[in-house]
C-alpha cells in the first residue's frame, strides 16, 4: 500500500493542487480547491498509481485523501 507521502504526491502530479503545503488529507478535496471533476481525475491516477480500482459506492463515499487511504486499508485488512 502507498504511504500518504506516496498519496500526496500523486494529488501534486495531476496539477490540481499548487504545493504540499496547502494541501491537508484530511480535508475534503473540495476544500483543498479540488472540484468535483477533478476530484475524479485525481481518483483515477490514484487507481492507476496503486493499481486498483475504486467501486462505486467507493467513490461515493470518498470526499478526501484520509478517505482514499482508509478505503485502501480496508481492502488490505
Amino acid at each position: 500500500m502507498k504511504t500518504r507521502d506516496e498519496l500526496i504526491d500523486i494529488v501534486l502530479r495531476t496539477g490540481f493542487v499548487a504545493n504540499r503545503e496547502a494541501f491537508d488529507p484530511d480535508r475534503t478535496f473540495a476544500e483543498n480547491g479540488i472540484d468535483s471533476l477533478d476530484t475524479m481525475t485525481v481518483l483515477l491516477a490514484i487507481e492507476e498509481a496503486v493499481g486498483a480500482k475504486f467501486s462505486e459506492s467507493e467513490l461515493e463515499q470518498v470526499q478526501s485523501l484520509a478517505d482514499v487511504e482508509r478505503t485502501l486499508a480496508q481492502r488490505a485488512a
